[in-house]
């Protein structure tokens, strides 16, 4: 640094020095006008804003020194200025002056453990894994590379070998609380709750504030179907967190099995802050501001999206006219291949494709969060049954269908099976059972039951078996989209499903339906009993133990052989 540089700067290191930044941000702002080339000045006033989580003038100034020729190869301000552009959650921008850091210093594996960063909060995680891999190898101390290797495994899937790092890190004589707790996270997924547990109480040993390990202890909790301790622990977890939205969502789900929606439903809006960006999302096609609770209705256009699966639109879409009933135009986007389904109702003004601007509105809100915004409890539950109908030119068309097969058109009874969700749920191993366990307790030469499957999507080995036993009508190829799907629960007599769409259709539609769900089920099935307030046909079978489907199977087709 120049004599003269270093004289300009010394009062200001010396507010700097005493903890006064703003007003070394001001001294810093006037040297700059007054010394316009010296651009270590904008440098210096670049770090000062960014200590002041003014991150937005920190980078304008971080990319005004990059402008100079002593600084274009300076490996700290390249680093500075992906830092800022992380904070403002300018992924691409911070990969971009990462990878120049890392180019400027190839020894030096911090810009690497950045771009990790910045790919796993870009849902990137395999990208991820080989730049916290490279730098973990690399470091003389890889602590935080080897942390965040095990945490971005654990998002790909790779428990077990992200159990390898956490232990890796234990070896290395980490004392670090974050470590168990992340550690029990892996053993969790391992189907290890016991050891899980273990590993959340070592980690609060070591931090008894350690958020993370009451977290993840509060989601073990919850797969082992011990709400209340779960929300005890999770109410730890948010007030240590700072109200963080991960533990505020995963309160919710608690809150909302054990039926307490009032609260459940206000936490669940966390879901959309939350980081994590698979299963939710918001719209990037409108800036209005969301729906909040309380807000008048009358004469206001309500812009309203999907976010989730399918069944969710199904069960929610009850919320649709009430928001018409109350005086506002609705706009809605909803997945194309329910807009048929969806359409007669006429509870919305104007259907929006995927593709297609949005028009104008007042204000937006997510289709799941109608419930909180109406203030639903279990006992105001909207519209139980009969709020979807088939179109009648596709009921008859099926109808004809099922008449022509040669399975048996003057069945007693027709009974409608789904045994499988979409592969791609996260949940869908522990929710779908395999045609071969269905099939093996589907009682034998039944010809008073016409058994029909309502999948629309199959695999070459589910549909050969099917042909194989002969005793279910396979029209997978057929149907085109769920109004084919409601047209043929209407024509059934009774539904045996798992937790897809299909049982969200059945019962919006009202037909009987016995819904076959695992332990811990998805919160809208509560914790006991067999009914639900979502849908008033539906009858909910529990596993007694985790896996057993057999037993359920058994006491579905013993029933349904009795009423005969």
């Amino acid at each position: 640094m120049s004599q003269d540089l270093q004289s300009l700067l010394e009062p200001v290191a010396s507010l700097i020095s005493a903890g006064r930044l703003a007003e070394a941000a001001n001294q810093l702002q006037v040297l700059c006008k007054s010394h316009p080339h010296i651009h270590r000045l904008k440098y210096q006033l670049g770090t000062v804003f960014y200590h002041l989580d003014q991150f937005e003038s920190a980078f304008d100034f971080y990319l005004q020194a990059c402008l100079g020729d002593a600084l274009q190869a300076d490996f700290h301000l390249a680093l500075a200025l992906g830092l800022t552009a992380f904070r403002l959650k300018r992924f691409d921008q911070a990969l971009i002056s990462f990878f120049r850091a890392s180019v400027l210093d190839a020894e030096n594996m911090e810009a690497v453990v950045n771009m990790g960063a910045c790919y796993f909060e870009s849902d990137d995680f395999e990208r991820a894994r080989r730049c916290f891999e490279l730098a973990s190898n690399r470091q003389s101390d890889p602590s935080q590379a080897l942390l965040n290797l095990g945490v971005c495994l654990g998002r790909l899937n790779q428990h077990q070998a992200a159990l390898e790092v956490y232990d890796r890190l234990l070896c290395r004589g980490s004392v670090e609380a974050k470590v168990h707790a992340f550690r029990g996270v892996a053993l969790h997924r391992l189907g290890d709750s016991d050891s899980a547990i273990l590993s959340y109480q070592n980690a609060l040993s070591i931090d008894a504030s350690c958020a993370p390990a009451y977290l993840n202890w509060g989601i073990t909790c919850m797969a082992q179907e011990e709400m209340t301790q779960a929300v005890s622990h999770l109410r730890r977890a948010l007030s240590l967190s700072g109200n963080g939205a991960e533990a505020r969502w995963n309160l919710s789900m608690a809150l909302l099995s054990l039926g307490q929606y009032e609260e459940g439903f206000e936490l669940y809006n966390a879901r959309l802050e939350l980081m994590q960006r698979k299963l939710f999302r918001t719209d990037p096609g409108t800036t209005a501001p969301l729906l909040v609770r309380g807000a008048a209705l009358a004469g206001k256009t309500i812009y309203v999206f999907d976010e989730q699966g399918l069944g969710d639109c199904i069960q929610f879409a009850r919320y649709l006219p009430m928001l018409k009933n109350a005086g506002a135009s609705v706009v809605a986007r909803i997945s194309g291949s329910l807009i048929s389904l969806l359409k007669p109702s006429n509870a919305v003004d104007v259907w929006v494709g995927d593709h297609e601007p949005v028009p104008l509105h007042d204000a937006q809100i997510p289709l799941m969060s109608l419930p909180g915004f109406f203030n639903t409890t279990p006992e105001t539950v909207p519209a139980a049954a009969g709020y979807l109908k088939p179109e009648a030119h596709r009921q008859e068309h099926w109808s004809q269908r099922l008449v022509n097969d040669k399975t048996g058109g003057h069945s007693r009874m027709r009974i409608g099976l789904m045994w499988a969700g979409n592969p791609m749920n996260p949940n869908d191993a522990r929710r779908s059972i395999s045609l071969v366990q269905l099939l093996s307790f589907l009682p034998e030469a039944e010809s008073s039951i016409q058994w029909v499957a309502l999948t629309n999507a199959m695999s070459v080995d589910d549909e050969k078996r099917l042909a194989e036993d002969g005793r279910v009508v396979n029209l997978c190829r057929e149907i085109n989209d769920f109004s084919d799907t409601a047209a043929l629960i209407s024509l059934c007599d009774r539904i045996v499903t798992v937790d897809t769409s299909v049982a969200h259709l059945a019962g919006a539609m009202g037909v009987p339906t016995d819904l076959l769900i695992s332990r811990a089920p998805d919160w809208r099935w509560g914790l006991t009993g067999e009914k639900t307030p979502w849908y008033g046909s539906v009858k909910l079978h529990r596993q007694i133990m985790k896996g057993d489907w057999d037993t359920i199977l058994k006491s579905v087709f013993a029933d349904i052989l009795s009423i005969l």
